[in-house]
């Protein structure tokens, strides 16, 4: 797939922005976001640090793009991803690498940032060599967008981070010695190869960390992976050494890459075997037709984990501005807003059936038509969401009070959606809006927080 460029700068307006490609437009992930002030990056610099605050979405050819206002340092031209110091000289990759390191333990020690893979994905770096690290919920959805390596199985936090960085460091160093002008293929597992069969004046201690890290999957901690870069930059990366020696390392390199790669081999294949042998017993016992979907239902990663009660509350009231009932379930457990998810999935069908056959887009969030400056709808047309969103906290950490303003062309005294006369949504020209009061309770359950009752206290007409 051809990419866009990552870094570039868009319009908006009469000014240009500096704009970061997130996600592709088709993906739900970016509902997770929230707006700018709840999940600014930072700029690492020396031992301080400060604000990198961006201002919204914006979508260009399919992509959805980070914006920033325009700034010192932050343009295009200055900021560059943390990916294109690994294509530099070796040397300065290390030494600019280490200074990463120091500046990503302070912000651990100092504000608890948890260390993932994802974090590489999220770094940008300028001239004068300050990092600007985006929120990690942002690296995360840019990561996981695009993350195609291979990483290897229950090896995630600070491990991931230290697998994936020395893969990184690793191909420099393969690319400084060839001089080649492409970094090698990263999304499968690394071949079993001992490094000095392709770098043999590599010095030991650096070549046996790649070896267990990339190869035998025995990772450093995030702690050791600092020290083990500073040595490197202190002792050098390679030997002095005469053709000689060169052909006795790459001969035992390639005895030791023999004995690694039968190790590994029959790890993989009693792996291949262990799991068909499992999952034919499964299938056998279970009558698989039944129980297979099920078991893979309940392994799927759903998109709201991770995310606090708060965010989760969020999510819900915002899916429903774009009528996104799929999104809205996965944030509750079964049955809990019937009345939010039916009115929704009713006027999601019927403006999808009414596109299909008239190709028109019928529907307008309420949002959009109030910044639009609510202008008299067109025939059938039809408005419909919530602005004004209040989440108020109430004791305990799964209770809040949600007040906000629900605008609707639909009659709202009935509480069944069979019981509303929605067969034509665009029918009444009158837009009406209430505010309204509801209790929300949440439970944690093993995919993450999940509403569990949604209580109407108040429903007050406004227009």
């Amino acid at each position: 797939m051809s990419l866009p460029p990552l870094i570039t700068e868009l319009s908006h307006g009469t000014e240009s922005r500096l704009a970061i490609r997130l996600s592709p437009g088709s993906s739900a992930l970016y509902k997770t976001i929230g707006n700018p002030h709840t999940s600014p990056g930072r700029i690492l610099s020396g031992r301080n640090t400060s604000i990198w605050s961006w201002n919204g979405l914006m979508e260009h050819e399919a992509w959805l793009y980070l914006s920033f206002s325009p700034g010192p340092d932050q343009d295009s031209k200055s900021l560059s991803s943390l990916d294109s110091l690994f294509y530099g000289s070796a040397d300065h990759t290390l030494s600019v690498i280490s200074t990463y390191l120091r500046r990503l333990a302070v912000l651990k020690d100092s504000e608890g940032l948890e260390i993932d893979g994802s974090l590489l994905r999220g770094t940008f770096i300028n001239h004068n060599e300050q990092f600007y690290l985006l929120h990690q919920r942002l690296c995360q959805i840019m990561d996981r967008e695009l993350h195609d390596e291979y990483i290897p199985s229950g090896v995630s936090g600070e491990r991931e981070f230290v697998y994936r960085l020395l893969r990184k460091i690793y191909s420099c160093l393969i690319l400084n010695e060839s001089q080649r002008t492409a970094l090698p293929p990263a999304a499968d597992r690394m071949p079993a190869v001992h490094p000095r069969e392709s770098l043999p004046s590599l010095k030991e201690n650096v070549s046996d960390t790649i070896l267990h890290a990339l190869i035998l999957e025995d990772i450093p901690c995030f702690d050791e992976i600092i020290t083990r870069v500073d040595s490197w930059i202190k002792n050098g990366l390679f030997d002095d050494i005469n053709s000689r020696e060169k052909n006795t390392r790459q001969q035992n390199a390639r005895a030791s890459s023999i004995k690694t790669q039968r190790k590994l081999r029959g790890a993989v294949l009693w792996k291949k075997y262990r799991s068909a042998i499992i999952f034919t017993a499964a299938g056998i016992t279970a009558l698989s037709l039944f129980i297979a979907p099920l078991i893979r239902k309940s392994l799927e990663t759903d998109i709201t984990e991770g995310l606090g009660p708060r965010e989760i509350v969020q999510l819900f009231y915002e899916s429903e501005n774009s009528l996104d009932h799929e999104m809205m379930q996965k944030c509750t457990i079964k049955k809990t807003g019937s009345s939010h998810l039916n009115q929704v999935t009713t006027l999601f069908v019927i403006s999808r059936v009414r596109q299909g056959i008239e190709m028109k887009n019928y529907f307008v969030s309420a949002p959009d038509w109030i910044s639009e400056g609510k202008p008299p709808l067109s025939e059938g047309y039809f408005v419909f969401g919530n602005t004004d969103l209040n989440i108020v906290p109430l004791p305990g950490d799964s209770q809040f009070l949600v007040e906000y303003t629900r605008w609707t062309t639909i009659p709202s005294d009935a509480s069944d959606p069979a019981d509303e006369d929605i067969s034509d949504p665009g029918s009444e020209k009158e837009i009406q809006s209430f505010r309204v009061k509801e209790k929300i309770y949440l439970r944690e359950t093993r995919k993450g927080w999940k509403i569990e009752t949604i209580e109407e206290t108040e429903r007050t007409l406004l227009m």
